[in-house]
């Protein structure tokens, strides 16, 4: 299986004014991670990356962070990248 390099990004973020609404803070990065894998791998490391988030952070209620692995600049895009870009991303909003 091919591999490519992704950067995982974890950024604050807190709950929307509209239901289902998440504002997210790009600049106050919790944690920057580069990874090399499939996109099968990636898929799982993200949410591996969640979990520890949880586990090491105290969030007050309506605030989190918010996961996002993008394809670093020079690589061709693995088939399957876009239509499977809700497994490269996740959201948490404590209470």
């Amino acid at each position: 299986m091919k591999t490519y390099r992704f950067n995982i990004y974890v950024t604050e973020a807190e709950r929307g004014a509209m239901p289902g609404m998440v504002m997210t803070y790009p600049m106050q990065m919790l944690l920057s991670e580069h990874y090399t894998g499939s996109l099968d791998r990636l898929a799982n490391r993200v949410k591996e990356v969640r979990a520890e988030v949880i586990a090491s952070h105290q969030f007050e209620a309506g605030k989190g962070f918010s996961v996002d692995a993008r394809l670093c600049m020079g690589q061709r895009k693995p088939a399957g990248y876009d239509a499977r870009r809700i497994e490269r991303s996740t959201n948490y909003i404590a209470g």
